[in-house]
C-alpha cells in the first residue's frame, strides 16, 4: 500500500512541503509506503485542448515528465495533494498538473478512480485557503465513472509565519495522514459522501456520457470505449 505526496509549492522547505510531508511522515509509521513529488522539479508542459487522449489513450506530448508522474499516481493507493493559495486559487503547477490528465481522467477516472485523496493548502491570510484546499481533491470527488474518496482535507493560514513553529497545523496534518493511511488499510468506502453530486451523476450526467461514448467508441472516443469496457464500467 503507498501513498504519494504531490508538492506544488516553489518552496521546497516552506509551509505547504512541511505539511504534505508530515501527512506523508504519519502514514509511513502507520505502515504504508510513501513517496512525495516536487512539482517545480519536473518539466510538466501546458495540455494542447487536442483531445487526442480520448481516441489514444495517451497523452500527444511526450517529451516532458508527466508520463512518469502519471504512471507513478496509477499505481498509488493514496495521493496527498498540497498547494499554495495563489490568488484564491491553487497555483499555476498543481493546475497544469491536474489538467494534463485530461477528459480522459475525467471520463474514466482511470487514475484517481477508487483511490483515496487528500488535499492540503497554504495562504498568510484565511480568506480562500479552504476553497484550495478542496479543489486540488475536485479530480478524485468528481469521477464519472469510478469515485475517489476523500479522506479530508486541510487549509492553513500562515499568518506570515513558518509552519513548523505551529505545532497545532503540524498535529492536523499528522491526523490526515494517519487518516488517509487507515482509510486505505480498512478500505473505507464512504457511502454517504457527496451524496448528491453522485446521484445527479447517476441519474443525469453518466448514461448521457454513456450515449456519446457508445456512439462514438470506433472514433474520437475510442480509448475512452475500451478503458471502461476492460474495466467492466461501460456494456460492451
Amino acid at each position: 500500500m503507498k501513498i504519494v505526496g504531490i508538492i506544488s509549492s516553489p518552496n521546497k522547505y516552506g509551509n505547504t512541503a512541511t505539511l504534505v510531508r508530515t501527512a506523508l511522515k504519519a502514514a509511513e509509521e502507520e505502515g504504508l509506503k510513501t513517496e512525495e513529488i516536487f512539482l517545480d522539479k519536473y518539466n510538466i508542459k501546458y495540455c494542447r485542448g487536442c483531445l487526442s487522449c480520448m481516441s489514444t489513450g495517451k497523452c500527444i506530448i511526450s517529451d516532458d515528465d508527466f508520463k512518469k508522474l502519471y504512471n507513478i499516481i496509477l499505481n498509488a493507493d493514496g495521493v496527498i495533494l498540497g498547494a499554495p493559495n495563489y490568488g484564491y486559487s491553487m497555483n499555476a503547477i498543481m493546475r497544469t498538473f491536474l489538467e494534463r490528465f485530461g477528459l480522459f481522467e475525467f471520463m474514466t477516472s482511470n487514475s484517481f478512480g477508487g483511490k483515496y485523496v487528500a488535499g492540503i493548502a497554504t495562504s498568510g491570510g484565511k480568506k480562500g485557503v479552504i476553497k484550495v484546499a478542496k479543489s486540488t481533491i475536485n479530480i478524485a470527488k468528481s469521477a464519472m465513472f469510478k469515485r475517489g474518496f476523500v479522506s479530508g482535507y486541510l487549509g492553513v493560514a500562515t499568518r506570515g509565519e513558518h509552519i513548523k513553529n505551529n505545532k497545532k497545523s503540524l498535529y492536523k496534518a499528522m491526523k490526515l495522514g494517519l487518516k488517509i493511511a487507515l482509510d486505505i488499510k480498512g478500505k473505507q468506502k464512504y457511502k454517504y459522501q457527496n451524496i448528491s453530486g453522485r446521484f445527479m451523476n447517476k441519474i443525469l450526467i453518466k448514461p448521457m456520457f454513456k450515449k456519446v461514448i457508445l456512439k462514438n467508441k470506433e472514433r474520437n472516443m475510442k480509448a475512452i470505449y475500451e478503458n471502461l469496457k476492460e474495466r467492466g464500467l461501460i456494456e460492451a
